[in-house]
């Protein structure tokens, strides 16, 4: 967040105070700065200090650790030995743009093809030289050389705008975000540029649909571009998205409708779109960044596979678990830290590592019913965690309660067995005068029979 105040303090190695609460100074919008010499005099070389950083508004809490050393000329020659590998690289982006200008007049379609295949491999390796030698500054000075580039080229020589999808131009001091999100643009771009030179060198002005992905909340950019300078045509658009989206995980359709394909069992976006001759329009559809592993299902996991090692200590299959064991913490560390790296990630590695990183939780999962099956076998059945850590305290009732509780019951019982019997004798009453009712209706009332005098008696 922006517009707060948090206050540094530097630790020595011993726990001397060589700093303590400093204001922080916010060189750009939530990005805090604390700058402090690197004197012999204040830090000793070799030896760690640390640092604890505290924000009031928000109650937040930062910490770390470094070490200051002495630097020799031998060091520093081997630094500016490694210099000029991001100056080639720099140049070597720059000149793949250069040979696509050249290409471009040829008309050759295996000459453009090679020409941006080489220049999307350039611009790929620009997030990761920010791991290494080349400073922000320097790649947010090339990447907006190159979009410039690429947009007064394509610009001049189709007709077409790329303003909107090159995105804005970076700053003097981008994060490593911005960086990633503006080489995705471009890269974007060359992947839109390599469908509209394929259909012309074929002779088609058919309108053109391609898709990339930028990052944050994962937006699917979808380009559409009419290349006929004449026609006014009509763009059917039809995106599928990855299997693991639902409904509610689309923040934005960005004026698209949504649908199920039931054949394939996944969701897709659509949309027929109008463009105007050399027209070119771009949809961002936003959704919600769900390919992330949750740290606390990982933390149960592990838990899991510590109370099964645990409880398997007094057995002969102990070993057996404690092999099983170590490999779930090892597989279980490994998507941590591949978590952890995520950032210089493109958003297609991105959602291809969750799906590597969930290959390996089901991995964990056999696992986990290897180390059960071993529970079984050891006579004891597997016990879940919430019960293992829940004691159930209980008494003995005493005498009187125990006699309490016998009367009760007792007292239920006849209740109830009274209940049953006025309940039967009410129905035979009722059913009673049921029959006699209906008997009078059926034959009336009998009448009296008289023997007269004379009659025999039978």
């Amino acid at each position: 967040p922006s517009r707060l105040q948090p206050l540094i303090s530097v630790y020595d190695y011993d726990n001397t105070v060589i700093a303590r609460d400093r204001m922080m100074i916010e060189t750009k919008e939530g990005l805090y700065v604390y700058e402090i010499k690197a004197d012999m005099g204040i830090f000793t070389p070799g030896k760690a200090f640390t640092y604890v950083i505290t924000e009031q508004v928000t109650g937040g809490l930062v910490s770390g650790s470094g070490i200051v050393e002495s630097t020799s000329i031998t060091a520093i020659a081997g630094l500016a030995a490694a210099a000029p590998e991001a100056a080639r690289a720099a140049k070597k982006v720059l000149e793949a743009v250069m040979a696509l200008q050249d290409v471009l007049i040829s008309d050759n379609a295996v000459n453009i093809g090679l020409a941006l295949t080489n220049l999307q491999q350039s611009v790929e390796e620009i997030p990761v030289l920010l791991a290494k030698q080349m400073d922000k500054g320097n790649q947010a000075k090339l990447l907006n050389q190159v979009a410039s580039r690429l947009k007064a080229l394509i610009g001049d020589s189709e007709g077409i705008d790329l303003e909107e999808l090159l995105e804005e131009a970076l700053g003097e001091n981008p994060t490593i975000k911005e960086i990633q999100s503006k080489t995705e643009a471009i890269q974007g771009v060359i992947k839109f540029l390599s469908q509209l030179f394929e259909a012309k060198l074929g002779g088609l002005d058919t309108p053109i649909v391609s898709t990339s992905l930028a990052p944050g909340s994962v937006k699917f950019r979808i380009a559409v571009a009419n290349p006929s300078s004449t026609k006014v045509q009509t763009v059917p658009i039809r995106v599928y998205l990855p299997a693991e989206v639902k409904p509610g995980d689309i923040m934005d359709l960005a004026g698209m409708k949504l649908e199920y394909d039931s054949q394939k069992s996944i969701y897709y976006v659509y949309s027929n779109v109008e463009l105007a001759p050399l027209e070119s329009r771009l949809f961002e559809v936003e959704v919600e960044d769900i390919w992330f592993v949750d740290e606390k299902e990982i933390g149960s996991l592990k838990q899991q596979a510590n109370i099964a090692v645990d409880r398997l200590k007094e057995t002969d299959y102990f070993e057996a678990a404690r092999l099983i064991g170590a490999r779930i913490s090892e597989r279980l560390d490994g998507v941590l830290k591949a978590q952890a790296n995520d950032e210089m990630l493109s958003r297609e590695r991105h959602i291809g590592q969750y799906r590597t990183n969930m290959q390996e939780i089901d991995k964990v999962k056999e696992d986990l019913q290897r180390m059960e099956k071993l529970l079984v076998q050891a006579g004891s059945m597997p016990e879940p965690a919430m019960l293992k850590e829940v004691k159930v305290a209980g008494q003995v009732p005493n005498r009187r309660v125990t006699w309490l509780v016998i009367f009760v019951i007792l007292i239920f019982i006849a209740l109830l067995a009274a209940v049953f019997f006025f309940t039967w004798n009410s129905q035979v009453r009722m059913t009673e005068k049921l029959i006699v009712g209906a008997r009078k209706e059926a034959f009336g009332k009998p009448k009296p029979f008289k023997i007269e005098e004379g009659e025999k008696k039978e």
